[in-house]
C-alpha cells in the first residue's frame, strides 16, 4: 500500500486515490552499492532501524515523491525539489546501504545535500505514517 501524507486523507475513496496516484511516481532502480554514500547514512541507522524504515527511493528528480518502506508497506512523501538531481536508494536490512547507478565521486556533495535532507525528513515522518496506518486498520474492523 502506497500513502501519500500530504494528501489530507480523508475517506477510503480518497485512500484509494492516494493509492493510484502514489503508485505512478518514478523510482530509481538502483542495483550498484556505493560505499561513499552509504557512509552518509551510517549516523541514521540506528533511527530507520527503530523507526522500522527499511527502504527510501529517492528518484532525484525535483518536486518529485520519495518513497519510503515500512512493515505497513511504502508511503510517500513529496520532494522539496531545490536540489540538484540525485537519484538514490537506501536499504536498511542489517546496516543502512546506499545504492545508485548515476553516482561518481565529482557528485558527492551533491547526494550529500539530497541524504542530509530525504532522511531526516523520512524520519520525521514515518511515525506519523505509523499511527495513520494503525488508525485506519482500526478504523475498517
Amino acid at each position: 500500500m502506497r500513502l501519500s501524507l500530504d494528501a489530507g486523507l480523508h475517506s477510503a475513496a480518497a485512500l484509494a486515490l492516494a493509492t493510484v496516484l502514489a503508485s505512478c511516481a518514478s523510482v530509481p532502480q538502483a542495483t550498484i552499492e556505493q560505499p561513499e554514500l552509504s557512509a552518509l547514512v551510517q549516523p541514521y541507522a540506528s533511527r530507520l532501524a527503530a523507526e522500522g524504515v527499511s527502504r527510501i527511493e529517492a528518484p532525484g528528480a525535483g518536486g518529485s515523491y520519495v518513497s519510503v518502506g515500512t512493515p505497513y508497506g511504502f508511503f510517500d512523501i513529496r520532494d522539496r525539489g531545490d536540489l540538484a538531481p540525485a537519484p538514490f536508494v537506501v536499504v536498511y536490512d542489517d546496516s543502512a546501504r546506499v545504492l545508485s547507478n548515476s553516482y561518481t565521486p565529482a557528485d558527492l556533495e551533491k547526494y550529500r545535500a539530497a541524504i542530509d535532507r530525504i532522511v531526516p525528513e523520512v524520519l520525521r515522518v514515518a511515525p506519523r505514517n505509523e499511527a495513520a496506518i494503525h488508525e485506519l486498520q482500526a478504523a475498517s474492523h
